[in-house]
This record gives structure tokens, sequence and C-alpha cells, in this order.
């Protein structure tokens, strides 16, 4: 996979947090950490 960019604070890189949540992490996370661009790829991909 390409380089991407990536927030320092993740939650969801955080077993004990990721954990917490039933369905992984929320959208909202996902793109705080990891970009709008990255949400849509994983949409693309059917997950």
């Amino acid at each position: 996979m390409s380089e991407r960019t990536h927030s320092e604070d993740c939650e969801c890189d955080k077993p004990e947090i990721r954990d917490s949540f039933k369905e992984g992490c929320s959208k909202e996370q996902i793109i705080k950490c990891h970009g709008e661009e990255f949400w849509n790829s994983l949409k693309r991909e059917g997950n």
C-alpha cells in the first residue's frame, strides 16, 4: 500500500480504544486519522 498521511493522535490505532467500538472505528474517526481519500478508497473496495 502506498504511503498515506496519518494523524499521530489516531484513537483507532490504540487497541484498547479500537476494541471498545463494536463496529470498529467510525467514519469520522477514520477521516480524522487517515483523511477522506482513505475513507473513499475503503468504500470503493466494499469494506
